[in-house]
This record gives structure tokens, sequence and C-alpha cells, in this order.
């Protein structure tokens, strides 16, 4: 393969290809290698700029697990054991739908990953939200 050469900031320096068993080609000086890959790592470790780039709402919900045991405890009743055909069972699911939502922060997608909320569709946890939601501000 031919070499190919780039001039570098200000030392003049021309880069070449290098071939690393482990990383491939690369392009430039076989010192710049480490220093390379340690800038680019630094985008997966979080810092204090990138946490506080966060939706600020993340900071402020609480765990699923913490809501859903919270909900069991005050229906004493488990999620599962909910009978979904009854009035008593959609009214505790439209309940723990609200919970969810406000209290965890989970979006529509993951609400649906749940096992009581498998048969609905999105647009009917939509619905179902904004309709509890109302009834809950009178």
């Amino acid at each position: 393969m031919p070499q190919l050469k780039f001039i570098v900031d200000m030392d003049l320096s021309p880069l070449t290809v290098s071939q690393l068993k482990e990383k491939g080609e690369i392009l430039g000086s076989s010192e710049f290698i480490d220093t390379a890959f340690d800038k680019f790592d630094r985008r997966l470790r979080p810092t204090e700029q990138s946490i506080g780039i966060q939706r600020r709402d993340e900071l402020y919900y609480q765990p699923v697990e913490k809501v859903i045991q919270e909900f069991q405890t005050r229906n004493d009743i488990d999620i599962y054991a909910i009978d979904t055909g009854s009035r008593t069972g959609q009214r505790l699911r439209g309940e723990l739908l609200l919970n969810l939502k406000e209290g965890a922060g989970l979006s529509y997608k993951e609400i649906a990953e749940i096992e009581i909320f498998k048969n609905l569709k999105f647009s009917t946890l939509r619905s179902m939200y904004r309709n509890i939601k109302q009834k809950k501000s009178r």
C-alpha cells in the first residue's frame, strides 16, 4: 500500500498509514494512537458537563421498581393479579399508568412492555393517560 503523507499541526511532520494488529489501519504516527483513542473514548464517559445536559426531568424521577412497589403496597394488590376485565381492574391499571408516566418518567413504549399493558396500543395508552389525568385534576 502506498504511504500517504499529510502535514500535521505546526511541526510539519508527515503522517503515515500504520497497520495495527487489533485496531486496523490508522493514519498518523504511533505516538498519537493512544491520545487519539483517549479523546475518542471521552464521549463514552459521563462528565460533569454531559450530566448537566441531560433532561432536567430525569433528575427527579423515581426508579420503576419503587413506583410499582409503592402502587402495590398502597392498593394491596400485585400488578399481575389485576383483572382488567372489571371496572376496578381498569381503574387500577389506569392509576398504574399515571404513576409510571409521572413518577418513573417512562415512555409509552417502555410502559407497553409491562405485562398488564401489552394488549393495548400506543394510542390507547395516550388517551387513557389523558383521561385519567383529567379526572385527577377535577
